[in-house]
């Protein structure tokens, strides 16, 4: 069997595998991606209901290491765009945007999602091997966690918003929280990787790997710790 195929497989095998319970959220998830595919090559796709048309900057790919099937692989000025649509804006909801994340190379900012830099309504947020944080651009508030991380690992960071609480999550446990007031209604596309509208090229860019991204709106997913999801995250609802 081709290595092509055999992703297939894997990727097929994988979402009959996810949890039979489902996601008690599901009508609540906004974007979804699996990254899984052909090994190689850039088909990226949205798997929530509202099946995003994604457009690819740059050449990111599919890899095999992983956390579930494939990974997507970003480089510097590498990315997804999704156009602007509604249920990606996170307004005044509460939310979670979360995933499993692989930096490749240190570095204080190293931007991995972002809605509207230059407006006053926008977000972005930043992971990297010495610091993670939410910022929103209306006041330029940052929510700062400095960490010592390892490049090769993958960890799963989670970014809430509970009310006015800004919350950031890494495996499983909350480490940071502020309060803030901000309604983030931008109507700039969404864009998550290694490449920002408006970030010089090169500069606070995100280098490395995603498994598994899923932004939820208006359920703030964690109230208390938790273990890092063991599988991906689920397609369907509870049935």
């Amino acid at each position: 069997m081709s290595l092509f195929a055999l992703s297939a497989v894997t990727a097929a095998i994988r979402k009959v595998n996810q949890s039979v319970e489902g996601d008690p959220h599901w009508d609540k998830v906004v974007a979804l991606l699996h990254f899984d595919g052909a090994i190689g090559s850039s088909d990226f796709e949205d798997e929530s209901g509202f099946y995003h048309v994604i457009t690819v900057e740059g050449t990111p790919t599919l890899e095999a290491t992983s956390v579930f099937g494939q990974a997507g692989e970003f480089i510097v000025n590498e990315g997804l765009i999704f156009p602007d649509h509604p249920s990606l804006r996170m307004e005044d909801q509460d939310f979670t945007i979360e995933g499993f994340f692989q930096p490749a190379s240190p570095g204080a900012l190293s931007i991995v999602y972002m809605k509207g830099l230059n407006t006053s309504d926008g977000m972005l947020l930043s992971f990297s091997t010495s610091q993670i944080f939410m910022r929103n651009v209306d006041n330029e508030t940052d929510l700062i966690k400095t960490v010592s991380l390892d490049s090769n690992t993958f960890y799963h960071v989670a970014f809430q918003r509970v009310g006015n609480l800004r919350q950031i999550w890494l495996d499983g446990q909350k480490v940071a929280e502020d309060s803030v007031i901000f309604n983030h209604s931008s109507i700039e596309p969404m864009t998550i990787g290694g490449y920002h509208p408006g970030v010089a090229s090169g500069a606070y860019l995100f280098d490395g790997r995603i498994d598994e991204f899923r932004i939820t709106k208006g359920v703030a997913r964690y109230v208390s710790n938790f273990n890092v999801p063991t599988a991906p995250f689920s397609n369907q609802g509870v049935v």
